[in-house]
């Protein structure tokens, strides 16, 4: 069976997935990874100079705030992939859409004439696949970081936070014309407890990575999964903005805003005209940071998103 391994984003989620599956793949005959397939190249260009200018600045807010070193104890991991170094070493290809569009007749045409693959896998793939591609592939899967039909769509994870639920999940589903709608074929879920959004996010792809030998079992027997019920929910792109942009704090309350800051992990706040990636706040006047928020209270924010915290105290509690 020829598997092909899609994706366009480069971060730790994408590395677990792609390491382990290349590792259950090559320990199971009749399994081979024929190639890779990405819209976005550039995202895989220079890693080992973006991986070092993130770790230098990670070890340098870690040295200030003795609190982040916990956090950033996980740096010895690989959290980004050298998709060209692997698939050069694995001697197959990296396929780019010249038109950036993975739908593209010609490109399908491309990809099956010289990949043939029987299997697509899709992991964070930023661009929709239209029937051209889904009718040429015999069997595509995507891994989405939501349990569905509730959290269909992007930023599951912040907005299950958001909504209070006990737990985040995450879905393997067979992939069709509707975003994050077919036949699922494992799925899971990780407790959400008072954890940061960046732990649960870790927590959940480790799960998911754990649950990719069940995926791969069903993939061979092709089991057509199990149809979800229910109309759910979907979140797109502009619903995320409109969470983390808070051009008016003033128009927020104080338990909102802690939520958003809790479900996002960054809230860009407005203050005096100037725009903050805001990391935590807090209640009080403190600092040069300070605003107001619809009930009246004085808020602060209490750490800034690439820089070392500016004030102590513990952070808002929502």
């Amino acid at each position: 069976m020829r598997i092909i391994i899609c994706t366009d984003a480069n971060n730790q989620a994408v590395a677990t997935l792609v390491r382990r599956t290349l590792a259950l793949v090559d320990e199971r005959p009749g399994l081979e990874v024929v190639g890779f397939m990405t819209t976005r190249p550039h995202a895989f260009t220079s890693t080992r100079v973006r991986e070092a200018r993130r770790w230098a600045r990670r070890v340098a807010v870690a040295a200030v705030d003795p609190s982040t070193r916990a956090v950033w104890s996980a740096l010895t991991r690989r959290t980004r992939i050298d998709l060209f170094g692997l698939a050069r070493a694995r001697r197959v290809p990296v396929l780019v859409p010249p038109t950036g569009d993975p739908s593209d007749p010609d490109f399908v045409t491309t990809l099956v004439e010289r990949l043939g693959p029987d299997v697509a896998l899709s992991y964070y793939c930023g661009r929709i696949w239209r029937a051209s591609l889904l009718d040429a592939l015999p069997q595509a899967v995507n891994y989405h970081d939501g349990t569905v039909p509730e959290y269909r769509g992007v930023g599951a994870t912040s907005f299950s936070i958001y909504d209070g639920a006990p737990e985040s999940g995450f879905t393997f589903h067979r992939m069709t014309i509707g975003i994050d709608e077919g036949p699922v074929l494992v799925a899971g879920a990780v407790p959400v407890g008072d954890q940061a959004l960046a732990a649960i996010d870790r927590r959940k792809v480790e799960a998911a990575a754990d649950a990719l030998p069940r995926v791969l079992d069903r993939i061979v027997t092709a089991d057509p999964g199990t149809p979800q019920v229910g109309s759910g929910g979907y979140h797109s792109a502009r619903d995320v903005l409109a969470c983390i942009h808070v051009t008016h704090p003033d128009a927020v309350s104080a338990e909102e805003l802690g939520r958003r800051v809790r479900a996002f992990g960054t809230v860009h706040l407005t203050i005096d005209g100037e725009r903050w990636p805001v990391t935590r706040v807090r209640e009080g006047r403190h600092g040069p940071l300070a605003f107001r928020v619809a009930d009246g209270r004085w808020m602060s924010a209490d750490r800034v998103r690439g820089l070392p915290p500016r004030f102590g105290g513990p952070p808002f509690a929502a």
